[in-house]
């Protein structure tokens, strides 16, 4: 149970962690100052826990859960299923690697990044819930290159990364893309900083 969230977790699919939980709090930031009826996409759903943190607000009306794992998005649903009595928006759910299967925009988008540095590349698709490419940020770039064109005017994007991934190189990204860096949260765990990003695209 975490804030109220009741959460199966399997072998299979990422389980919520510290990062997780920095996320929850960025999207209670943001939800807290938005405008009612947001449309939000939970990238990477894993559980499911970040989008069913969206989809009990009042001021959320809908959520798409997506995940390149069938796993996960399955999940997602029992999940979400497990929680229907809080939730009040609408929810979907997305089989889909970043956002080939994804149209239309979003009010917010949420990506709790895979960001740990990994030389090969592994297929199963477990890895690619941790394995963030050769500097640990090649799939957050990836996901920002595509995301600026899914996100609604004055949209926002919650990305999760790491201190023992490149940052400089993400953060250079996150400026030449057009982003704007609105907030920042960090949480330090045991051998790194968890960073959060609350981004939006330059006015």
């Amino acid at each position: 149970m975490t804030k109220g969230i009741e959460i199966k977790t399997t072998d299979t699919t990422y389980r919520p962690a510290e990062d997780t939980y920095l996320a929850i709090k960025s999207i209670e930031n943001v939800v807290a100052r938005s405008k009612p009826k947001m449309t939000v996409l939970d990238m990477g759903t894993g559980s499911g826990i970040l989008g069913i943190r969206a989809a009990i607000s009042s001021m959320v009306d809908n959520v798409i859960f997506a995940d390149i794992n069938p796993e996960a998005v399955s999940l997602a649903r029992y999940n979400v299923g497990l929680n229907r009595g809080k939730i009040r928006a609408a929810c979907s759910f997305i089989q889909t690697d970043l956002f080939s299967n994804i149209s239309g925009k979003f009010d917010l988008i949420i990506f709790n990044a895979p960001y740990l540095i990994h030389e090969e590349k592994d297929t199963d698709l477990l890895s690619k819930a941790w394995d963030g490419g050769p500097s640990g940020v090649e799939v957050s770039i990836s996901f920002l290159e595509q995301a600026k064109h899914h996100l609604k005017s004055y949209g926002r994007i919650i990305l999760v990364a790491s201190s023992h991934s490149d940052l400089r190189k993400l953060e250079r990204a996150i400026k030449e893309l057009g982003y704007v860096v609105e907030r920042q949260g960090k949480e330090h765990v045991s051998f790194e900083d968890i960073i959060s990003f609350e981004l939006c695209m330059k006015a």
